[in-house]
Formats: structure tokens, sequence, C-alpha cells
């Protein structure tokens, strides 16, 4: 079991987001159903997370695919179990997936880190996924997974806010006398003042 935990700003409140992992790929791999024991419990709370939780080997075959995989990338276990986790990397972005797997075979644990992916209706997706050696799993060819979350809509947000500091900021200059003009070179927009020279 592994116990993470990560804090941040949400609507100037703070937000504690905690997660527990627990051998998903184990649990994703027999497919146990609940009988009351500790073992159970801890599976029925990785096949039930909204993140997706995928169990593959060290070639970056998936052998493993929780329902939170399912809801974020279309693709049902029975669609993607058996298939390259190389298929969700968009287009033009397959030498990516080498040099992750050359880490986690060298025993690191890639923590958080954000990159696109490609669901099955081909429109990409912003992810935050958490790749690490899975030394539970008891076998070789089962021996990595990863875990992500759709934080698509929060870098959609994070984009507008920008682009809305960055207009609040025209606005600002332009009632302050500033005007801007684009220059010819690269399209630019650039400022110069407007108050009159008093001689």
């Amino acid at each position: 079991m592994e116990f993470t935990s990560n804090f941040y700003l949400m609507k100037e409140r703070k937000v504690i987001q905690c997660n527990i992992v627990i051998s998903p790929s184990a649990c994703l791999r027999t497919g146990r159903q609940a009988g009351g024991g500790k073992d159970d419990s801890t599976c029925r709370i990785v096949q039930s997370s909204e993140d997706a939780i995928i169990g593959k080997s060290l070639d970056g075959i998936i052998m493993s695919w929780n329902k939170g995989a399912e809801k974020i990338y279309g693709y049902t276990g029975s669609e993607m179990i058996g298939k390259s986790i190389s298929l969700l990397i968009p287009p033009g972005n397959e030498d990516e997936m080498s040099g992750i797997l050359h880490r986690i075979r060298s025993g690191e644990v890639i923590e958080h880190y954000e990159i696109a992916r490609r669901r099955k209706d081909g429109r990409e997706i912003q992810m935050s996924l958490r790749d690490f050696a899975d030394p539970g799993s008891g076998r070789q060819d089962h021996a990595s997974s990863t875990i992500g979350r759709d934080i698509t809509e929060r870098k959609r947000a994070e984009r507008e806010l920008i682009i809305a500091n960055k207009e609040l900021v025209f606005q600002t200059k332009s009632a302050s006398g500033w005007k801007r003009h684009y220059g010819k070179a690269k399209n630019k927009p650039c400022y110069y003042n407007s108050f009159p020279v008093l001689s």
C-alpha cells in the first residue's frame, strides 16, 4: 500500500488530494469478486476509482484496465488488453513511450507529469500521469502501472484565466492613456503612451 497527497488552491480555498495505491495491477489482473476480505475491498477501490489505472508489461503491452480508464479513454477493457499503450499517444509523439518505459525499467517513479493522450473518438485530452514499477505483481511481464487523471478542463480554465489577465492588463493600459498597435514583424502587440507632451 502506498499513500500520496497533493496540496493546491482552488477558488481561493486550500484543497488536499489524497491517493491510496494498493498494487493496482495485481487487483486488476486477478479480476477477483468481492468476498468480504481485505484484498477484495482494496481491489474494489481500484476498480471503482475515477482515475485511469492501467497495468502493463515492461514492453508497454496493456494487461489490465479499470473502469476509470474506460471512462476517460473511451475504450473497454476487452478492446485494450493485449494492445500497446502507444495506442493512446497522439500522432507524432510515438517516440515518447520508449523513453518512459526505459525510465520505468530503471526503477524510476515518474511523478505526476502532464502529457497529451488520445481517446477512442480521436479527441486529444490532457492527462496527469504517474508511472512506476510494480514489484508486487509477481510477474516480469506485468511489472508496471500507470495512474492517470484527466486534467483537460483544468488546463482549459488555466488558459482562459491567462487570456483574461492579459485582456485586463490591456484594458488597464488603455484607460490610463496607453494605446495598442500591431507591429509589422511577427504581428505582436506593442503599446505606446498617447498622453500629450507638454513643452
